[in-house]
């Protein structure tokens, strides 16, 4: 009876610890960052907690790179020179 016993507890457990590995996957990647989502499965950005946050992280890095744009060697500023002719 004991054994019984045992052998229930057993296959409980090894069904138990399966049924948590199908759950604990590594997590998909968009390009190089995990796709992160909220309880009911929707897409939340990868920066910060919301996507106020991660709204105001990009445009800070847009403004950053506009600002700190370096100026070609006739000193003008390289955003106004263009590589397309019209």
């Amino acid at each position: 009876m004991r054994a019984m016993k045992a052998v229930g507890v057993l296959i409980f457990f090894l069904a138990l610890t399966s049924g948590i590995s199908c759950f604990a996957q590594e997590p998909e990647y968009l390009v190089y960052h995990p796709i992160r989502t909220d309880a009911h499965g929707d897409i939340m950005p990868w920066y910060g907690s919301g996507p106020s946050e991660a709204y105001d992280h990009d445009i800070r890095l847009l403004w950053n790179f506009w600002y700190n744009m370096r100026n070609c060697e006739n000193g003008v500023p390289y955003y106004l020179h263009t590589t397309v002719r019209l």
